[in-house]
């Protein structure tokens, strides 16, 4: 059973990235009664796993969830995601709100940042289509799956007197 969570403070609340992850946190809650338990703050910086997951996993689920974004490349939509949800607004000289979008998924962002902006996108989503982002347990195990099929489908002839394998 997993024994750590992430999870963010909100108006004194954990708030889970998923319902999935909540899930887990409760049923550890339940299994461990009176067991301590050390909670602590996290800043590092956000790992490959983490940037694996968002996006090959959030963004093309955004892409397919917001229709109007079907048609849009994974760094269009990446980059739709970063102004709404990561960036910022300066008036023009017109005085036109105009918004800019900052750095979220690259590896000098700390991991909190990722997790805030991950937890607007989920709060969206949650808000405007009654929906979960995809649970990154969920995600690495179908990704882990996926490759162990790819790696079972090669078909390695080796022909007589030939060293080198071909596919």
């Amino acid at each position: 059973m997993r024994t750590k969570f992430i999870a963010m403070i909100k108006d004194g609340q954990l708030e889970f990235l998923t319902s999935y992850n909540k899930s887990l946190f409760k049923e550890f809650l339940k299994n461990n009664n009176g067991h301590k338990v050390e909670i602590k703050r996290t800043s590092s910086k956000v790992s490959d796993n983490r940037r694996g997951w968002y996006f090959a996993a959030i963004v093309p689920f955004m892409s397919q969830l917001v229709t109007s974004w079907t048609n849009l490349s994974d760094e269009q939509v990446h980059e739709i995601l970063k102004t709404e949800f990561n960036g910022f607004s300066i008036k023009d000289k017109n005085g036109n709100n105009r918004k800019y979008p900052m750095p979220v998924a690259n590896r000098d962002v700390d991991s909190e940042q990722f997790d805030n902006y991950i937890l607007r996108i989920s709060e969206w989503v949650r808000n405007n289509y009654a929906q979960e982002l995809p649970n990154p347990e969920q995600y690495k195990e179908e990704r882990d799956r996926h490759f162990e099929s790819k790696i079972e489908k090669l078909d390695m002839e080796y022909p007589k007197g030939n060293d080198n394998p071909t596919f």
